[in-house]
């Protein structure tokens, strides 16, 4: 196994092969070598230096698939693998989910664990039309750090049972359906503070730098806050 992990730095052509080669010996180790892209079901890809997954798309009959620990960032190959069921891809550098598993309706179980990806909003959306899936993981990732981060993806995606390795209860599900339809902050990201927002207009650059600062302290103690008040909502019951 350790013969195939990757340098630091490869070539898109290097990547490429790589992935290939991975894939080929994935396939020889497990004995399924006639008609393997048709008719292989499961593939174990971990820890292997993977950037990108464009071999994939040859597995159309894919069921299971774990690529954790990698450096991919586009999932949007598997977009052909429609009977995938289970699919793991923690740790790796995803930043958006848009176009990807458009046609992966049978999709169970998706962890999406310490990636890059933001906007919790368009990530719910990306993630609506899988109605199979039960189980989901999102823990590490920027989005997590949104207001009402667990209360919007179970008023988002109320087919999910477990969220983030824990399970959804029926207090949850209630809390969250009784959650404000609008949960943004009306401060949008990068706007400048004003006059409104302070009492008086900020005198220079250092200031409003500063003030900046100090808004984003106090919105994470918000978001801390709230994030531990749900989970002591579940608990309760």
């Amino acid at each position: 196994r350790s013969s195939f992990l990757a340098k630091e730095d490869l070539s898109e052509s290097e990547s490429k092969n790589l992935t290939k080669t991975i894939v080929v010996e994935a396939l020889k180790s497990s004995g399924n070598r006639k008609n393997a892209t048709i008719t292989c079901k499961q593939l174990h890809l971990a820890r292997r230096g993977l950037k990108e997954i464009n071999t994939l798309k040859e597995f159309v009959a894919l069921e299971a698939l774990y690529l954790d620990h990698n450096k991919i960032a586009n999932i949007e190959p598997l977009n052909s693998c429609i009977g995938l069921k289970h699919l793991s891809v923690s740790h790796n550098r995803i930043k958006s989910l848009k176009g990807c598993l458009r046609r992966a309706k049978f999709l169970g179980f998706l962890s999406l664990a310490h990636n890059s990806i933001r906007d919790l909003d368009a990530t719910i959306s990306n993630l609506s039309h899988l109605t199979h899936l039960r189980t989901l993981n999102l823990y590490g990732n920027p989005l997590c750090e949104e207001m009402n981060y667990r209360k919007r993806i179970i008023k988002g995606l109320p087919f999910l049972e477990v969220l983030d390795l824990h399970k959804i209860t029926d207090q949850a599900r209630r809390s969250a359906k009784a959650m404000k339809t609008s949960s943004k902050t009306s401060r949008k990201k990068g706007k400048f503070p004003t006059k409104h927002s302070f009492g008086r207009k900020p005198e220079s650059v250092l200031e409003v730098e500063r003030l900046y600062k100090t808004i984003q302290k106090r919105d994470a103690r918000l978001k801390a806050a709230a994030a531990l008040r749900e989970r002591m909502d579940e608990e309760k019951v």
